[in-house]
């Protein structure tokens, strides 16, 4: 039987008060930190009903919007993740589920990126003896399990998991980004991995506006080009919000009104009036300034519903299919061959016959095959969801879902919830590609009997999570709609 040896979650949005891993206080929606949620909890128990079994313990790749920090404040999010750690990674170290962490930021943490490329730059100013000093790097190297270079740790996350534990029994955690790869030791397969940000144009903003001032130029190809144009913006909109004082406090009512328009309108209305008081527009009086303001900002927020989260009719839209090839073929493609190009002769000089992308960000869960430029043969994607509820009905593409990834780089998918209006239909089940091929498919059955029971029943855990999220569903609908009828009054 196969041993999963990579575990993948990702958009678990902690400290976020319509994300239902996040506990809140009864009848309200105030937040509880200090206590985990009923799904969390329940969660974690599956995790390890399903891995404690295990001789060898697996890596845990958390892929982006972890810790929720455009939405709420730093500590929030924080201890929400200790809620979690505790319950996966222990202070018994023989308890610990997880033998390492690897960190991926999205877009709502990339703030943590950010301090992890500085401690790396940090320590290799301390190390250099050169005259000249380099830039700083804007991505770290891709295929991390083949000893090409390994993930910066990450300052702030290490001293919250060192807190109140004893020495030995800390873990490693590393931030990798934008991208991490998994190449197999036979060199055939490969899993990558991104948050997804980056397939939608408005996380390449500064590069657009780059373009539109200087037509002459070309965009950038690889990441860390990419990544460099566009990391002041990502981490200013969606990771430094939550911590900007009482502005930041009302960037969750802002966020949450966007895809509803009544409540929208009203917010761009007051805000225009407010910047129209302070701000004088030569030529225009403020009745025309007012006017002004709000059509800038209604443009910017259209530009941001019209992103694939918003869009109810698949789970990619066309510009997100578009900018998902354009993400593959471009400079995820770049970076894997230049990896395999330092890997030199122990991959015989060969691309990977077969390769997997896993990523997150739409909070649409969805396992598809879709084909690539220069890729071979089938590339099998799977979206792992989010856990937030985003609008008072329930969005039938929404849900979550867990990757499991084995030591030969099968992988499956668990696919842990999708909203529904009839609580009863919450139950989960094992998801592939339809082009998985027969190894892959042969993990997957295995998998499945560890969630389904010889009778055909889920087994008790699994049961009981999904009545948990149900009921968590259901509470925070409602605390939804409380608060964007309190928008629109």
């Amino acid at each position: 039987m196969s041993e999963i040896k990579f575990v993948s979650l990702s958009d678990m949005h902690f400290g976020q008060n319509s994300g239902i891993l996040t506990r809140l206080k009864t009848a309200n929606d105030i937040q509880d930190p200090l206590n985990a949620s009923p799904v969390l909890d329940s969660l974690c128990l599956c995790l390890r009903n399903l891995l404690e079994s295990q001789n060898n313990k697996p890596t845990l790749i958390l892929n982006g919007d972890i810790l929720e920090m455009a939405l709420t404040t730093t500590n929030q999010a924080a201890m929400v993740f200790e809620r979690f750690l505790e319950r996966v990674m222990p202070d018994d170290k023989d308890k610990q589920l997880f033998k390492d962490i690897i960190y991926v930021p999205g877009n709502h943490d990339h703030h943590l990126w950010e301090t992890a490329r500085e401690t790396q730059y940090v320590e290799f100013i301390r190390n250099s003896v050169d005259d000249f000093l380099d830039r700083p790097r804007h991505a770290t190297h891709l295929l991390i399990n083949r000893e090409i270079g390994k993930p910066p740790p990450s300052y702030f996350l290490e001293n919250l998991i060192r807190r109140k534990r004893q020495d030995e029994n800390w873990f490693d955690i590393r931030v990798a980004y934008p991208n991490l790869g998994l190449l197999s030791d036979d060199n055939s397969r490969c899993v990558l991995f991104h948050h997804g940000h980056f397939i939608e144009s408005i996380y390449h903003l500064m590069s657009d506006v780059m373009t539109m001032a200087f037509p002459d130029r070309e965009q950038p190809e690889n990441v860390w080009d990419t990544e460099a144009e566009n990391f002041a913006w990502i981490d200013f909109f969606w990771s430094a919000m939550g911590r900007s004082g009482q502005a930041g406090k009302k960037v969750e009512a802002i966020y949450e009104s966007l895809n509803h328009k009544k409540a929208r309108n009203k917010l761009i209305d007051n805000i225009s009036k407010s910047m129209a008081e302070k701000i004088n527009i030569p030529v225009l009086n403020e009745w025309l300034e007012e006017k002004t303001i709000a059509v800038l900002l209604k443009y910017i927020a259209e530009r941001i519903i019209s992103g694939v989260k918003s869009q109810q009719e698949d789970v990619l839209n066309d510009d997100s299919k578009k900018g998902l090839r354009a993400w593959m073929e471009g400079p995820l493609l770049l970076q894997l061959r230049r990896d395999l190009e330092k890997l030199g002769a122990s991959t015989g000089g060969t691309f990977p016959d077969k390769t997997t992308l896993i990523f997150g960000h739409t909070h649409k869960p969805f396992e598809e095959p879709y084909v690539f430029d220069n890729f071979p043969g089938w590339v099998n994607v799977y979206n792992t969801g989010g856990w937030v509820v985003e609008d008072f009905k329930p969005q039938k593409l929404h849900g979550a879902s867990m990757i499991l990834i084995d030591s030969t780089l099968n992988v499956t998918s668990i696919r842990l919830y999708n909203e529904t209006d009839n609580f009863e239909d919450y139950k989960v089940n094992v998801h592939q590609s339809p082009k998985a091929d027969e190894e892959e498919k042969k993990f997957s059955l295995e998998i499945e009997k560890k969630i389904i029971d010889k009778d055909k029943n889920i087994k008790a855990e699994w049961k009981v999570f999904s009545q948990e999220v149900g009921k968590a569903l259901l509470v925070r609908r409602k605390h939804l709609e409380a608060r964007i009828e309190r928008l629109t009054m």
